[in-house]
């Protein structure tokens, strides 16, 4: 028998990479992301950086539950992207272009 439910994308349910470095590098919805993540980029492990990077393209995927998303990065600072989808990628070609 065949299951009519959609197949599910994997939900993931934490990010703590995201959480670390919002809380550390840019606290404010006013800061600007792109010179805080060379900032995270230029003070943290490159397993760091490549575990930010990986949660940030899960977000991109949407394979981040919303309220997961809604907790950690906030509807407020999203207006300003439009999308959390929008968010992440912005965010990964920022850390791409970052000076180490």
């Amino acid at each position: 028998m065949e299951d009519d439910s959609q197949e599910k994308k994997p939900q993931v349910l934490v990010l703590p990479q995201m959480l670390h470095f919002l809380k550390t590098y840019a606290a404010s919805s006013e800061v600007d992301l792109q010179r805080a993540l060379s900032t995270y980029k230029m003070y943290e492990s490159k397993e760091a950086v490549k575990r930010l990077q990986n949660e940030l393209i899960s977000i991109k995927a949407s394979k981040v539950a919303p309220a997961v998303l809604d907790r950690v990065i906030s509807k407020r600072r999203i207006t300003r992207y439009g999308s959390y989808e929008r968010f992440a990628e912005l965010m990964i070609l920022w850390l791409l272009q970052a000076k180490t």
